[in-house]
């Protein structure tokens, strides 16, 4: 489904729960271009994957998150860190994660599109922040 007013798309990641559909799983996607969006045909089981893997980035539980970043990347999420608590939130490093408000994680390479939250209006302030923190650096 794609919302026009927020420019955000929301996608069904795997099967619909029938029986109780508010408890299927959902991810948010913010800022997408309505004219970029099309439709595929799901041709098989494994085509979904590569897309849930983006979306969800999920990692392997046994590794230290923080192994991934590079240098450059630990700066830049130590220098969004400072940067978005000195808008008067709180902001904790959790691995690669920086979790802002205790709601909103935002992964590597920390943009707009790496924001994650259930709640659509501080997804959008936070990833209206890190937008303004990435055009500043």
């Amino acid at each position: 489904a794609a919302d026009p007013i927020s420019k955000s798309c929301v996608l069904l990641i795997g099967e619909a729960n029938k029986s109780n559909p508010l408890k299927s799983e959902f991810v948010l996607v913010p800022g997408v271009e309505r004219s970029q969006i099309s439709l595929q045909e799901q041709q098989g089981s494994n085509t979904a994957q590569p897309l849930i893997d983006l979306l969800t980035r999920s990692a392997d539980p046994s590794r230290d998150p923080s192994d991934q970043l590079t240098p450059e990347l630990t700066k830049k999420l130590a220098q969004l860190q400072t940067f978005v608590a000195a808008r008067n939130l709180t902001a904790e490093i959790e691995g690669c994660v920086l979790r802002v408000q205790k709601c909103v994680s935002i992964q590597p390479p920390y943009t707009s599109a790496d924001c994650r939250a259930t709640n659509e209006i501080v997804l959008d302030r936070v990833a209206s922040l890190v937008d303004q923190f990435n055009t500043q650096a």
